[in-house]
């Protein structure tokens, strides 16, 4: 009876020992398992965290789009003309300069069509002459024209009392 009970006792404990080792080797595969997919809910969630955020900076720029850009976008209209708004541009140029008391000349050099989202331009050159305050004045009023207008350069040359200013620039249009 002693052989029969060792050899039981030995089979016994062998499928005692098989069923702890294969009950080992799945509880360290589901840890393992465990832990990379821990890492990727761990991922997936940062990534909707920063999507739910744009979500909501989205939703706040398109309220202040409502409450403040629409107002903004009025007054560019206004700064931004229609092309066919600028067919006097030239005129505009001479009144201001006949209010400053300078001789004027205007030429307009080119135009830029308009590209979406690209503004069309009108190229152009003045040339004033007068005293050195009426040819800042004159300048300075250009810069702050109704129309968003750039001036690209400047040339100042004096002849006695007299200045002589060249100017080119850009009128912009929608």
């Amino acid at each position: 009876m002693v052989p029969n009970f060792k050899k039981r006792i030995f089979v016994e404990l062998s499928i005692l020992a098989g069923v702890v080792f294969i009950m080992g080797g799945t509880l360290f595969y589901f840890a393992r398992s465990l832990g990379v997919n821990s890492d990727a809910i761990v991922n997936t969630r940062k990534m909707l965290m920063s999507r739910s955020q744009s979500l909501e900076n989205f939703a706040d720029s398109r309220i202040t789009w409502n409450e403040k850009g629409k107002a903004y976008l009025e007054n560019l209209r206004n700064v931004i003309p229609l092309k066919d708004q600028l067919i006097t541009l030239g005129k505009d140029f001479q009144f201001l300069a006949g209010r400053a008391r300078l001789e004027f000349s205007y030429t307009p050099i080119g135009e830029t069509v308009p590209t979406p989202p690209n503004l069309g331009f009108i190229q152009f050159r003045v040339s004033v002459e007068g005293d050195y305050d009426s040819v800042q004045k004159y300048i300075t009023t250009l810069q702050s024209f109704r129309y968003l207008t750039a001036i690209d350069g400047v040339s100042l040359t004096r002849t006695g009392n007299t200045f002589q200013a060249l100017l080119s620039g850009r009128t912009f249009y929608r």
